[in-house]
């Protein structure tokens, strides 16, 4: 989720943001070969005290010719920090320790993205659905009941030389309880401009500007660091930019 899909400045609601609730501390794992491009991925969590499993996921990838294809599942369940907030996924938190199991919920996510690079060109396009149900944090439903919030994204970029440009898209739309719509989606538009200094750095410029439909209530985001530093600010937009640079090893 936050690479390929939420680079270039759509991560925070690519992957920062969602029902994936777990890291795997106590796993078995497997990571298949590469079958004439396709290869698959499976994490099963074992959980701390109880006998039963905290979390699992399969994943799915195929590359071929420039073109590349992605789909994934998690569920996650019983754990007392579910939530919307990475926040949760800090070392303090005990987010990724195997969970408490004092609540009967279940967290879920599913995603499939296309990728496709020409020419100096490339091109990005995936969807996410975010479930979460039973006893979870009251700002994203009270009661037990399910919340299911869908999101998408598009991006495109250009390569010459040391310069590479990308321009991007997402859609939050308005979540749905129990069947229930709120008018609470978001449309978010951000640009980036990439220099490569070296082999591994790049120096960049960044920005991202959220739209809100109701400046009352952004999704299920509700601390106020979310977004931005922009949920639950009571404005219906939210801009930031950021000049840094960037180094892979």
């Amino acid at each position: 989720l936050d690479w390929p899909y939420g680079a270039q400045g759509q991560g925070n609601l690519w992957a920062d943001f969602g029902a994936q609730n777990v890291q795997y501390t106590k796993a078995v794992s497997y990571f298949s070969p590469n079958f004439g491009g396709f290869s698959f991925q499976g994490q099963y969590d074992l959980g701390d005290g109880n006998t039963g499993a905290h979390a699992y996921e399969v994943t799915a990838n195929f590359t071929g010719g420039g073109f590349a294809a992605d789909v994934g599942f998690h569920e996650a369940k019983n754990d007392g920090a579910a939530s919307s907030e990475a926040y949760v996924f800090g070392a303090s938190s005990g987010w990724g320790k195997g969970g408490d199991y004092t609540k009967e919920n279940k967290v879920r996510a599913y995603n499939a993205g296309i990728r496709y690079a020409i020419a100096g060109f490339d091109f990005a396009a995936g969807v996410k659905r975010n479930e979460w149900s039973g006893d979870v944090n009251d700002a994203i439903h009270a009661g037990t009941g399910t919340t299911k919030v869908d999101q998408g994204l598009v991006r495109v970029g250009y390569t010459t030389g040391k310069h590479n440009v990308n321009l991007g898209y997402q859609r939050i739309g308005d979540s749905k309880t129990d069947g229930v719509t709120t008018d609470d989606g978001m449309d978010v538009i951000n640009a980036q401009y990439n220099y490569a200094v070296s082999k591994n750095t790049s120096a960049f410029v960044q920005a991202r500007h959220h739209m809100f439909d109701n400046a009352a209530k952004t999704s299920v985001m509700h601390g106020s660091w979310q977004l931005d530093g922009a949920a639950g600010n009571g404005k219906d937009s939210a801009t930031r930019i950021l000049v840094g640079t960037w180094t892979g090893f």
